[in-house]
């Protein structure tokens, strides 16, 4: 069996941009972003076949906080990132090598998050969990896309930003990623939870953006920004990543025309999946607006070693969860800004 090693970022993109099953979280851009950002320790394992050339790659964090444990995230901050491999032993190789990452750094578990079910990882005795799903939408053309809109709801909400007069703006500038912090910071507390931290932000425009890998896009009312978003691009595919809005202009309905807006440059320029991000199986109504986008609903295979633990198996009705998100919402906006420290500890 090979041993994994080490590898350079050149021949790490390469595979994965021509792996079936690489997304866009295996790249070693996104890795830098999140060490950069948060500077969790990095494990980049690969192995190689016979001709020195990469046959599998596994990327791996070591997050130690005292807040929620110490444990090995492929990867944090990432809803799909499972190991990438062009057979069986060379499956068996990447795992072999984070488990003794695993042992060696004595964290508590690990948890690598799949896009498909590994029978590698289960008979060996991770524990998967379904826990989330995500949902895909195929970009045709404008007029089919249109007409695939839910019973008309989502149709009548974008005719309604429109006649409000909603704006969209795709945004390079500072000024643009500023007023999507300031959003974000309202919407995090309106949620209950602790908001990405700005240098966090700061880091995916001056590093994916640049490279063309990250859009930032908002919605302005009145000019004023309202609603923002931001996308991450991969081959063919747009990620919807953050979203973030003005409660009080909900009304006039600007996160539809954004995305619609967004879908329509998607399409525009060559993309034709819309991957509408992550849903916990128990949030029935953000899960039911992405459906009315006649998007398809798409499991995600997250695994646990030893065990079902962390973070990212939380249930969202438990009453700890409840009670830690009340608390939270009732936080002044300055208080949400300081906090934004305690984010790295959900990676």
């Amino acid at each position: 069996m090979k041993t994994p090693q080490i590898i350079n970022e050149k021949a790490w993109n390469e595979y994965v941009v021509g792996k079936e099953g690489g997304s866009f979280f295996h790249l070693f851009l996104w890795e830098k972003v999140i060490e950069q950002s948060f500077r969790f320790q990095p494990h980049y394992i690969s192995s190689k076949d016979q001709k020195g050339k990469i046959c599998g790659v596994l990327p791996l964090f070591l997050i130690k906080s005292r807040l929620t444990g110490k444990r090995l995230v492929s990867l944090p901050f990432s809803y799909i990132c499972g190991p990438l491999a062009d057979s069986k032993d060379t499956m068996e190789s990447l795992i072999e090598g984070g488990l003794k990452i695993h042992e060696k750094t004595k964290s508590g578990y690990m948890e690598i998050k799949a896009s498909r079910e590994e029978e590698d990882l289960k008979n060996i005795g991770f524990q998967e969990s379904k826990y989330y799903k995500t949902y895909i939408l195929q970009l045709t053309n404008p007029e089919e896309n249109w007409r695939n809109l839910h019973k008309s709801s989502t149709q009548r909400s974008i005719n309604k930003a429109k006649k409000e007069g909603v704006k969209i703006l795709f945004s390079e500038e500072e000024k643009g990623l500023e007023e999507f912090y300031r959003l974000n910071l309202g919407t995090s507390r309106f949620h209950g939870i602790p908001p990405q931290p700005y240098k966090f932000l700061k880091n995916i425009g001056d590093i994916l953006g640049k490279k063309g890998l990250a859009k930032l896009v908002l919605a302005k009312y009145q000019k004023k920004s309202v609603a923002g978003a931001i996308f991450f691009l991969f081959k063919d595919k747009v990620y919807y990543i953050y979203g973030a809005s003005d409660q009080r202009y909900l009304f006039c309905r600007p996160n539809h025309l954004l995305l619609w807006e967004t879908m329509l440059w998607a399409m525009k320029n060559g993309f034709r999946l819309f991957d509408l991000g992550r849903v916990s199986q128990d949030n029935v109504g953000l899960a039911e607006f992405k459906k009315r986008w006649g998007a398809k609903q798409k499991d995600l295979y997250y695994y646990y070693w030893p065990q079902i633990k962390g973070v990212g198996a939380t249930d969202r009705k438990g009453w700890k969860y409840k009670w830690a998100t009340e608390i939270w919402r009732k936080m002044p906006i300055w208080v949400t800004r300081k906090g934004a420290f305690l984010y790295k500890h959900l990676g």
